[in-house]
C-alpha cells in the first residue's frame, strides 16, 4: 500500500481569508505567534494572500503561484507581503508523518541574522530539526526582494511540526510567506509495530533456571528497541546483557533496552526459575516497544511450574531386636526433577548401618551411629539403601523412629519423612 501524501499550496482559498487554525489538503496551521513585543497589539491571524502574475524582477515565481500563506495581513490584488511570524505547529490531525516539505520566502534585509527551525515531533519529543540563517536563503532572482528555502525532512516519523524563529533581529521575529506544504502520511509498511514470536509452552521444575529458547522478535520499521518481561511465580535472568541497559535481572521483572540485533542475541540466555513450593501455570508478560515510533506488541507465554521434590516411600513398620542388626527393606527414593541427592538418616535409641556404600559420600555424621548424611546419585543411593540395617540399643525397649530428609542438590527441593520401630528385648533363655 502506497503512502498517503498531503498537499497544501492554498490556492482554493480566496485571497483575504483568514482564521486563527486554518486547514488546506488535509494539512492544519494552528498556534500561530507573530512575536510581538509587548505592549504592541497582535493579529495571530493566519491570511491567505495571491500573487497574481507577478513579473516583477522580485517574483516568486513558478515557486508560489497561486496564493501563498501569510501571516496578520496581505497585500490586495497581484501584490504581497512577507509578515511578522514568530512560531507555528503544521499537523495532519494526529496522523504520524514520514517525511515533510514546506517552501519558506523571506525578504533580503529585515532579518537576515535571524534562524528559522523546522522540528518534526513525535509524541511531544523532537526526533529531527532543519535549520538555517535566513541569510543563508537564496535569492529567487539575482538581485531581488525575495529569497527562498526549503525545508524538510524524510525517513522518520512524527505527529507534528513546529516552524520557529528566533535571533537578535525584530524581537527573533522574521517576515515570510509559505507554500507548498506537502506530508507523506505512514504507509502500511512504515507504520507496523514490532513482532514478538514465541516457542510452545514449556514445562520447567521449580527451583532449576530453565532457558525460555526461541523467543523471537522483529520491527519492520525501527531497530532502537525496549523489551519489558514479567512472570508472578518465579525469576526471570538474561545469562548476557552485551548491548543491553538492564533493570531487575534476575528478579520477577526486567525493563531492557539496546538494538534489536543485541535484544534478539541476548534473548537466546533468558532463563526462568520456578519459586517453591508454587505447582501450575505462571504467565511470562512481554511488551516490545519501538523507542523511535514508539508503536508497541504486547504477547505473553504460558510456563507449566512444576513442584517436583524428591519422593520417600516407606515400608510398614517392622519390629526389630534390640542388640541385633536388622535390614530396613522397602525404603524408595525417587526424584523427577534430578539425579544428584542428599540423604540425611537418623534415630533416637539404636545405631545406622550401610552394608555397602558405593557412590556415597558421607558428610554429616558416621556410619555406625544414631545419624549419618551422604551424598550421591539416585541410583547409588538406592542400591545402598537396600542394605541399610537398624541395630537397637541393648538395654532399650519400646518406640524408635527412623527420620529421613532427601534432598535433591540441584534445586534444593527437600521431602522428610519418617518410620517408626518397635524395639523388643533379646530372649533371654536361662539354663
Amino acid at each position: 500500500m502506497a503512502p498517503t501524501v498531503l498537499t497544501a499550496t492554498f490556492d482554493t482559498l480566496s485571497e483575504g481569508y483568514t482564521a486563527t487554525t486554518l486547514t488546506d489538503g488535509g494539512i492544519t496551521f494552528s498556534n500561530l505567534s507573530r512575536d510581538f513585543p509587548p505592549n504592541t497589539p497582535d493579529n495571530p491571524n493566519f491570511t491567505i494572500d495571491a500573487i497574481g502574475n507577478v513579473t516583477s524582477s522580485d517574483s516568486l515565481g513558478s515557486f508560489a503561484s497561486r496564493n501563498i500563506l501569510s501571516f496578520g495581513g496581505y497585500v490586495p490584488g497581484n501584490g504581497y507581503a512577507f509578515d511578522r511570524f514568530g512560531s507555528m505547529t503544521i499537523s495532519a490531525g494526529g496522523q504520524k508523518a514520514s517525511s515533510a516539505s514546506l517552501e519558506v520566502f523571506s525578504d533580503t534585509f529585515s532579518s537576515p541574522n535571524n534562524t528559522l527551525t523546522l522540528e518534526a515531533l513525535l509524541n511531544g519529543v523532537v526526533v529531527a530539526t532543519d535549520s538555517s540563517l535566513i541569510s543563508s536563503f537564496t535569492p529567487i532572482t539575482p538581485g531581488g526582494f525575495a529569497e527562498h528555502r526549503t525545508f524538510g525532512f524524510s525517513n522518520i516519523v512524527f505527529d507534528q511540526l513546529l516552524l520557529v524563529s528566533s535571533g537578535p533581529n525584530n524581537n527573533g521575529a522574521v517576515f515570510l510567506g509559505i507554500d507548498n506544504v506537502s506530508l507523506t502520511l505512514t504507509g502500511t509498511a512504515q507504520n507496523k509495530p514490532p513482532t514478538i514470536t514465541l516457542p510452545t509452552s514449556p514445562t520447567v521444575s521449580d527451583g532449576i533456571p530453565s532457558l525460555i529458547t526461541g523467543i523471537n522478535v522483529g520491527d519492520p520499521s525501527g531497530t532502537a528497541e525496549k523489551l519489558s518481561l514479567s512472570v508472578s511465580h518465579g525469576t526471570l535472568t538474561f545469562g548476557t546483557t552485551t548491548g543491553l541497559t538492564v533493570t531487575g535481572n534476575g528478579t520477577k521483572s526486567i525493563t531492557v533496552t539496546g538494538t534489536l540485533a543485541d535484544l534478539q542475541t541476548d534473548l537466546a540466555t533468558l532463563s526462568y526459575t520456578g519459586k517453591a513450593p508454587y505447582n501450575g501455570t505462571d504467565t511470562l508478560s512481554l511488551g516490545l516497544t519501538d523507542t523511535t515510533d514508539k508503536l508497541t506488541t504486547k504477547t505473553s507465554l504460558a510456563i507449566t511450574d512444576q513442584y517436583n521434590p524428591p519422593t520417600i516411600t516407606l515400608p510398614t513398620s517392622p519390629t526389630v531386636t534390640a542388640g541385633t542388626g536388622t535390614l530396613i527393606t522397602g525404603i524408595t527414593v525417587g526424584d523427577k526433577a534430578g539425579t544428584a541427592e542428599k540423604l540425611a538418616l537418623s534415630v533416637g535409641h539404636g545405631t545406622l548401618t550401610f552394608g555397602t556404600k558405593t557412590g556415597l559420600t558421607v558428610t554429616s555424621g558416621s556410619y555406625g551411629s544414631k545419624s549419618v548424611t551422604v551424598t550421591g546419585t539416585l541410583a547409588d543411593l538406592q542400591t545402598d539403601l537396600a542394605t541399610l540395617s537398624y541395630t537397637g540399643s541393648v538395654s532399650y525397649k519400646g518406640k524408635d523412629t527412623l527420620s529421613l530428609g532427601l534432598t535433591d542438590t540441584t534445586d534444593n527441593l527437600i521431602t522428610k519423612s519418617s518410620l517408626a520401630f518397635t524395639v523388643v528385648p533379646a530372649t533371654t533363655i536361662e539354663l
